[in-house]
């Protein structure tokens, strides 16, 4: 069986699924909290409480640009829910790779049985985590928790993705990639530091394979670099 195939065939079905629930119940305004600050900030474009969160300030503004005043919390609260949605898609993907990692040895054609088994694995992680009260209440609302758990799914499946092209030659590109998210925290959205991985995290995970000291020195000054700007 193609495992690519039948895992992005699986992993979208499951990101639908989320993304439907997520915006049959999104809130049709906001929570008495800091959501109807974020949504006015991103309706007018404006700067919320520190550190302001610029970057869904700006997404925000495209999700309400074209609707009235009124409507404006409707638009952030499904950029939340879409956000949310995929944050699921890319939680599958991170399951089914430690799966296959688990269960499919380097080489291996994978079974039927074994491939049943690691999407299922995946299918059950992605949709426990997307029913689960924490992660659907921020799910549906204005908030900014949304497109940073997003993002930090994205960063988490992106160091996966790169294990398997560690040894390729100009695989050090993804240096630029974690450097400029965790580093520069492009991504930054009001998170908690301690739940952001920072370009020095990143490194030190792909540093799980032998690296001379000369190549070692130059990923620590790449990041660096790309952090500066």
């Amino acid at each position: 069986m193609n495992f690519k195939r039948t895992n992005n065939i699986v992993g979208w079905v499951v990101c639908i699924i989320a993304c439907t629930v997520y915006i049959m119940t999104m809130e049709a305004t906001g929570s008495l909290w800091d959501c109807g600050e974020f949504i006015s900030s991103a309706y007018k474009v404006q700067v919320p409480h520190p550190p302001g969160a610029p970057l869904f300030v700006l997404l925000g503004r495209l999700f309400t640009m074209f609707l009235k005043p009124s409507q404006a919390a409707l638009g952030v609260n499904l950029m939340s829910a879409l956000s949310s949605g995929f944050t699921i898609l890319f939680l599958f993907w991170t399951i089914t790779h430690f799966a296959r990692r688990l269960m499919v040895q380097p080489g291996e054609l994978i079974s039927r049985e074994k491939m049943t088994a690691i999407m299922g694995a995946g299918v059950v992680g992605a949709l426990a985590y997307t029913f689960s009260d924490s992660f659907w209440f921020s799910a549906v609302e204005g908030e900014v928790y949304a497109m940073s758990s997003l993002f930090t799914a994205i960063v988490f499946w992106a160091i996966l993705k790169w294990e398997h092209e560690a040894d390729e030659p100009y695989a050090d590109r993804c240096d630029a990639y974690f450097g400029h998210c965790g580093d520069a925290r492009a991504y930054e959205v009001d998170m908690q530091a301690g739940f952001e991985p920072t370009g020095h995290d990143q490194l030190i995970v792909r540093w799980h394979k032998p690296l001379d000291p000369v190549r070692r020195r130059a990923l620590v000054a790449k990041a660096h670099a790309i952090g500066a700007f």
